[in-house]
C-alpha cells in the first residue's frame, strides 16, 4: 500500500532489525485518514470471501481493524491481553511475543464471540471433527485408525498453507521474527507428524487384516479431502496478492504434500505430476540449521536434555 509505504519512510524509525517505532500515526498518536485508508485496503481484500467478524489484539491493530470492519460491515472482536475479572470461564486463551516489548501476553477471547457454526471455521474444522465424533460414539479399531489418519492430515497437511506464508515474506526480507516463531511451531508440527506416521506403520504391521482394501480406499479419501480443505484455505486467506506466493503455488505443494504423506505410510499417491517439491524454498527456511541468526539472539529449537538431542523421531 502506497501510502502505508510512503508514512513509513517519513515517520518511522527503525529502532533495530525487527522493531520499527510507529507510534507517531498508529498506537500512540494515530492517523486516521491513514487508518480509513488500510481498513478499506483489508476489505477489498477480503469481500466476497465469507467475512463474519475481523478480530485483532489490542492496542495497535485496533484503528485500521475497526475501519476494516466498518467497510465490510461486521463486528470487530478485540483479543484482550490482560486477565479480565468480567471474563472467565468460557474463554478461549493462547500466548503470543512482543518483538517490542520482549514480553509474553496471554490474549483471551470469550466463546461467545466465535462459535462451532461460524462458516470459516466450520469448513475448515468439521471434517476432522466428525472423525473423533465418529470414535467417541464407537471406539472400535476401524474408527480408531481413522482418527489417527485425521491426526495425520492435520500435523501434516493442515497449517501449511500458513507456514508457506511466514516463510514467503521471510524470504522477501520481511518479519524474520515471526518466520522464527513458526519455525518452532512447525518443528513441534512435524514431531507429532512421526508420531502419527510411525503409529499407523506399526498398526499396520501388528493388525495387517485391519487395513483392508476398503480401509486404504477410505484412508486414501480421507487425504484428499485434507488437501482440498486445505488448498482451499489458503486460497481463502493468502489469495493472489502477496509477492513470492499465489494460488497455484500452493495447490502445487500442498498436493505434493499430499503425495508425500501417502508414500510415508504405504498408500499409493492421488496426484499425478506432483512428486517434486515446487517450494523447496518452504524446506530450507523451516530447518532451523540453515538458518543464519545472530548467536546471541538465536533461540534453541531442539529438545535436549543434559546436553543430549532428543531425536528418537
Amino acid at each position: 500500500m502506497k501510502e502505508l509505504q510512503e508514512k513509513i519512510l517519513k515517520e518511522g524509525t527503525a529502532l533495530n532489525e525487527t522493531v520499527l517505532k510507529v507510534d507517531g500515526f498508529l498506537n500512540h498518536q494515530v492517523d486516521p485518514l491513514l487508518m480509513q485508508k488500510i481498513g478499506e485496503e483489508f476489505a477489498n481484500y477480503f469481500e466476497d470471501r465469507g467475512i463474519t467478524k475481523v478480530f485483532t489484539i489490542e492496542s495497535s491493530g485496533i484503528a485500521p481493524a475497526v475501519m476494516a470492519a466498518i467497510k465490510l460491515d461486521v463486528p470487530m472482536v478485540i483479543l484482550k491481553k490482560q486477565q479480565s475479572k468480567i471474563l472467565n470461564g468460557e474463554v478461549y486463551q493462547t500466548k503470543v511475543t512482543s518483538f517490542t516489548k520482549g514480553t509474553s501476553h496471554e490474549l483471551t477471547l470469550s466463546k461467545k464471540y466465535i462459535d462451532k457454526d461460524d462458516k470459516i471455521l466450520l469448513e475448515r474444522n468439521k471434517f476432522i471433527g466428525e472423525l473423533y465424533n465418529n470414535f467417541l460414539r464407537e471406539p472400535n479399531k476401524y474408527n480408531l485408525v481413522k482418527t489417527i489418519m485425521a491426526n495425520y492430515i492435520l500435523e501434516g497437511i493442515y497449517f501449511y498453507s500458513g507456514f508457506m506464508f511466514f516463510y514467503n515474506l521471510e524470504r522477501n526480507g520481511k518479519m524474520p521474527g515471526s518466520a522464527q516463531e513458526l519455525r518452532s511451531i512447525n518443528r513441534d508440527e512435524n514431531t507429532h507428524l512421526w508420531l502419527f506416521r510411525n503409529i499407523i506403520k506399526e498398526l499396520q504391521k501388528e493388525e495387517p487384516g485391519l487395513f483392508n482394501d476398503d480401509l486404504k480406499k477410505e484412508l486414501v479419501d480421507m487425504m484428499k479431502k485434507g488437501v482440498k480443505n486445505e488448498i482451499a484455505w489458503g486460497h481463502y486467506v493468502i489469495g493472489d496478492n502477496i509477492q513470492g506466493i499465489n494460488k497455484k503455488l500452493i495447490e502445487d505443494y500442498i498436493k505434493y504434500l499430499g503425495n508425500l504423506r501417502l508414500s510415508a505410510i504405504g498408500l499409493p499417491k492421488i496426484y499425478d505430476g506432483y512428486d517434486e517439491n515446487p517450494a523447496l524454498w518452504v524446506d530450507v527456511l523451516a530447518d532451523a540449521n540453515s538458518v543464519k541468526t545472530d548467536f546471541f539472539e538465536a533461540k534453541s529449537t531442539a529438545y535436549a536434555k543434559a546436553a543430549t538431542l532428543i531425536d528418537d523421531l
